[in-house]
């Protein structure tokens, strides 16, 4: 996470720094103890002068060693260009010199400027430099921090196995050299890289060890390091109490050390804590207490760091105006600020610019700031602009100029090994010959993006990360899939080929995801490849119709099949689409505007296909993105035509991919229906009504309500049934989807009493037919195009069960009684799902108090909803049959009597025998 990266490598140049404070020579005692304090501007004043000095002395071994010193300070500062020629100088005059003593910790910074600057190659050759002159001079200190070098690169090129094994190597080699924090600081190191293949425990195992030895040998800058490691590893798993806890240590240890420089790293930490939870007016408030303290001490640098981060929480919050305020404030720092701050401040600005006003405002900011800053300095970043520029001269027509700009490019960034420059170029590229009229070139630039995509689903990576990639792979494969619909004779069967390129991005990405940190590979290993086109259509019955839909950054895709057809619609981004569904969604309440905003909203949505629609009796909807918030039963209500036929079923499927997992499991043998609900008195009453309700009416049933505090259950009383039931609360969590749970304890074998958590259920081998989260807002969950909904809904369907049906948004009581009572009747009745869910859904709209779509809307079918499921029904006597039987009886009983006392019943004779 982002927020690890800041501390470890703030943390890491302190550690450093501190080797260098004992390599420094007397002179530069008095610039050590101003750079403690916090003073770093006249510490490097002193580090200057001492070595005009010794050039005028003539004194080599002391500008070697002042230079050293120099470009140590100026890595921490932030300042990689200025600290290369620095040590550059030094490395050649200790070269000259043969002094090896002085020419290691030289090479050693060297080595991390190059890397700094995207200087790859060099840095390489650097560190295999110092390597071998270490190994030469059996040196173990310097053999180690280029084994940490070699595990940092690794690290970078998605290398995580190769890290691990660098960052134990190293941490032997400090190890025997005494040099106890450096060795803490490469186990650290070696903590994020098992981090990366998500063996989560191993890394937290890791920091617990780091911190516990780093507080008996007094290193409290490490300790810090491995607490703050500690917070974010568990933000990753979802555990934000702990996490804030983690950081509160973290800043207390920084608190105590006196260093306002760890001060405000630790605030940074807190506060991108806080942003992470939502907490966003929490989070700027840390920050403007950061900004305060930099003014109090004149911390220039840092001070701009602040400001930058502040400006991505406004971002965040919508608060675009204010964020360019802010970035605007960096960049008239001027020169003095360090040139990557300034480069962030200026591709934060064309971004927000590119985003919110007009390509023209982005390239302005470019063409304004781009020429001021020493892109040689800057690493990834100048890439960064140069990608950023091309966006923004396709947005504006101008892709002839992005073409060349891109030719520019080519060897330099394909160069870097960074995959996600290189896949956004790759796109970038495929985007601009489009527009110049070169359409192979452009199939070929895409596909290649394609390969690259795949590359980066093999790496682990973080929560963030994959955020990212998804983002990054709908661009590529709707812009390819548009291209190959526009020109359908550059690839063999075209329409077969899109499918492909669709389901391929759509379906794996969303079980990645829906996942979360622990299980995304195991899952993707069961999903397999998505079926073919033809397979697809085959499953489809007469009257099937899907709609498969993908949401874009400049344009949105609904998918159309058929047993025998297959149509594509272009719509608009999927920002158009989502203020749809947002202004759609506050008219639900309304009787009189709904109908002519569900037949707009569809014609957005449905277009020409509209036909093909009515003629269906069952329809199997794909949503992507905001439309998982759509009530469709609502939209079909007010746009289905008069007709005598009945209106179709609808049901929805995270992915087309669902389908071949599902075929993969073996056949359900459950029986009977687990009935589970809460109750809070004076709270929430639902439950237990709607639990009595159907253990009434229903045999087999198992009912169980729990009262606060009641004792946890056993998981496995959620095995092998045929439904599964739950009437209560639900803990949702849009940030952290697979920690969203319902909300009654159970015994797992990491904890005693935990809630069933998304992330639990996919360990679980449920085996159920059905299950219903008859709660509030069961449906909801993070909404991440092209992967859709996160939450409990997809872990039910992944874990086992059939169908799923839930809310979409909250429900009273009195509406959750009344639609499961009317949905288990049709169940009962041998309706599929989707129809008895249809069927409740019409009883609510005829009753006064649920005819509100709000009220009766919610409910959505998601998974196999032609499913059937067989109940049994209590036999019980109604009132009128009771009194019925009751007089047949005693009408029985009077003829019986009547026939004794009139000899009519007399024994028949006896036969002789």
């Amino acid at each position: 996470m982002r927020n690890t990266l800041i501390i470890f490598l703030i943390v890491g140049c302190g550690v450093l720094s501190s080797s260098a404070q004992a390599e420094a020579p007397p002179s530069l005692a008095r610039a050590d103890s101003l750079w403690a304090a916090g003073d770093h501007a006249n510490s490097l004043s002193i580090i200057q002068w001492v070595i005009t000095r010794a050039v005028s002395a003539q004194d080599t071994t002391g500008e070697v060693a002042a230079r050293t010193h120099c470009g140590a300070r100026q890595i921490a500062l932030g300042q990689p260009g200025e600290a290369h020629r620095n040590l550059a100088r030094a490395v050649q005059l200790a070269t000259a010199l043969g002094d090896t003593v002085a020419l290691l910790p030289a090479l050693r910074w060297l080595s991390l400027t190059a890397g700094q600057q995207g200087q790859i190659a060099a840095a390489d050759s650097l560190y295999q430099q110092l390597y071998n002159t270490a190994d030469v001079a059996g040196d173990p200190r310097y053999l180690g921090w280029a084994c940490v070098g070699f595990a940092s690169r690794a690290l970078q090129t998605g290398r995580p196995a190769d890290a691990a094994r660098w960052y134990r190597q190293a941490a032997d080699h400090l190890g025997r050299a005494g040099e106890t924090g450096g060795e803490l600081w490469a186990r650290n190191g070696l903590g994020i890289t098992l981090n990366r293949q998500r063996r989560y425990h191993e890394a937290l195992a890791v920091y617990t060890e780091v911190a516990r030895r780093a507080r008996e040998t007094g290193a409290t800058m490490t300790l810090a390091n491995a607490t703050n490691n500690m917070g974010n590893l568990q933000m990753l798993l979802g555990d934000p109490a702990a996490a804030q806890r983690a950081f509160g240590q973290a800043r207390a240890i920084a608190d105590s050390l006196g260093l306002v420089e760890s001060q405000l790293t630790t605030n940074l930490n807190l506060a991108l804590c806080e942003s992470e939870l939502g907490n966003l007016e929490l989070a700027t408030a840390i920050l403007d207490s950061n900004l305060t303290l930099c003014r109090s001490h004149n911390l220039f640098q840092s001070r701009g760091r602040m400001l930058l981060e502040k400006a991505r929480l406004e971002a965040a919050g919508g608060r675009h105006h204010a964020a360019r305020r802010l970035q605007q404030r960096v960049l008239a720092m001027g020169d003095s600020l360090a040139a990557t701050e300034r480069a962030r401040a200026v591709l934060e600005l064309a971004r927000n610019d590119l985003r919110t006003t007009s390509s023209q405002a982005a390239l302005a900011v470019l063409d304004t700031w781009q020429p001021r800053l020493p892109l040689d300095g800057l690493g990834a970043v100048k890439w960064e602009l140069a990608l950023l520029r091309t966006r923004a001269l396709l947005a504006a027509d101008q892709a002839a100029v992005a073409v060349d700009l891109l030719y520019g490019l080519d060897a330099e960034i394909n160069a870097s090994g960074v995959l996600r420059l290189i896949l956004e170029f790759r796109l970038l590229k495929g985007r601009a010959l489009a527009a110049t009229g070169e359409p192979a070139a452009a199939v070929s630039q895409l596909y290649s993006a394609v390969e690259m995509w795949e590359k980066q689903r093999e790496k682990p990576g973080e929560l963030r990360w994959r955020e990212m990639r998804a983002a990054q792979g709908r661009d590529v494969f709707l812009t390819l899939a548009r291209l190959l619909t526009d020109q359908p004779d550059l690839v063999d069967d075209a329409p077969s080929e899109v499918f492909r390129l669709l389901q391929r991005y759509k379906g794996r990405t969303l079980l990645e995801r829906t996942a979360g940190p622990a299980f995304a590979d195991s899952l993707r290993q069961r999903m397999g490849e998505p079926e073919a086109l033809a397979t697809c259509q085959s499953q489809l019955k007469p009257g099937d119709l899907l709609l498969d839909w993908y949401m874009g950054p400049r344009f949105s895709l609904l998918l159309v099949l058929t047993p025998t057809t297959m149509r594509l619609m272009w719509l608009p981004d999927e920002e158009e689409l989502a203020a749809q569904v947002d202004a759609y969604l506050d008219l639900l309440n309304s009787d009189t505007g709904l109908p002519v905003a569900s037949q707009a909203l569809s014609a957005k949505l449905f277009g020409s296909m509209a036909a093909l629609m009515d003629r269906a009796r069952h329809i199997v909807s794909c949503p992507d993105g905001p439309l998982h918030r759509l009530p469709l039963a609502v939209l079909a209500h007010y746009t289905a035509p008069t007709s005598p036929v009945a209106p179709p079923t609808w049901s929805t499927l995270p992915s087309l991919s669902f389908r071949s997992l599902s075929d993969q499991r073996r056949p359900h043998t459950g029986t009977g229906l687990l009935l589970l609900g809460e109750s809070l008195p004076g709270k929430l009453v639902g439950p237990s009504l709607e639990l009595d309700d159907l253990q009434h009416h229903y045999r087999d049933c198992d009912g169980l309500v729990l009262e606060p505090e009641a004792p946890p259950l056993d998981p496995s009383l959620l095995y092998h049934r045929q439904v599964l039931h739950w009437a209560g609360h639900v803990l949702a969590n849009r940030r952290r989807p697979w920690q969203a749970a319902i909300d009654l304890p159970f015994v797992f074998r990491d904890h005693p009493r935990a809630p069933l958590t998304a992330e639990r259920l996919l360990t679980l081998d449920l085996g159920c037919d059905l299950a219903v989260l008859n709660g509030c807002a069961t449906a909801a969950g993070r909404v991440v195009s092209g992967e859709g909904v996160q939450g409990l809904t997809t872990a039910l369907l992944v874990a086992g069960s059939r169908c799923v049906v839930a809310t979409l948004w909250p429900v009273d009581d009195r509406t959750a009684v009344l639609f499961s009572r009317n949905f288990y009747a049709g169940l009962a009745d041998g309706q599929t799902v989707e129809t008895a869910v249809a069927n409740a859904q019409q009883v609510l709209r005829g009753l006064p108090e649920t005819a509100a779509p709000r009220q009766w809307g919610a409910y959505a079918v998601t998974g196999d909803g032609q499913l059937t499921v067989e109940l049994k029904r209590r036999w019980r006597m109604s009132g009128i049959g009771g009194a019925s039987l009751l007089v047949v009886g005693l009408f029985w009983l009077g003829w019986r009597l009547w026939g004794k006392k009139s000899g009519r019943h007399r024994s028949r004779p006896q036969a002789n025998s």
